[in-house]
């Protein structure tokens, strides 16, 4: 609980997106999770989007935060599995 409140953001509900693979093939692009949370975020203006994986997650996520526009906030490399799930249990 102290993680997330020194990371996410208080007073938006929160979705959590994690665009990484292990596996290529199984990967959603991150133009399409843009593209998702763009439209989320246009029927639902009281979101906060957090993006969880690895570090090598970054530059989707950066892609994401630019492309939509929307309250994106890049956790990547810098959550545990621990503060991930703590996270994804307050997720909306």
């Amino acid at each position: 609980d102290h993680w997330i409140k020194d990371h996410v953001p208080t007073g938006k509900r929160l979705v959590s997106i994690a665009p990484g693979a292990i596996h290529p093939h199984k990967q959603w692009t991150a133009e399409r999770f843009a593209q998702l949370v763009t439209k989320l975020a246009y029927r639902h203006n009281d979101l906060m989007f957090c993006i969880t994986g690895t570090a090598a997650d970054r530059s989707a996520a950066a892609l994401i935060q630019v492309q939509s526009g929307a309250n994106v906030i890049d956790l990547c490399g810098h959550s545990s599995i621990a503060q991930s799930a703590a996270l994804y249990a307050q997720c909306a």
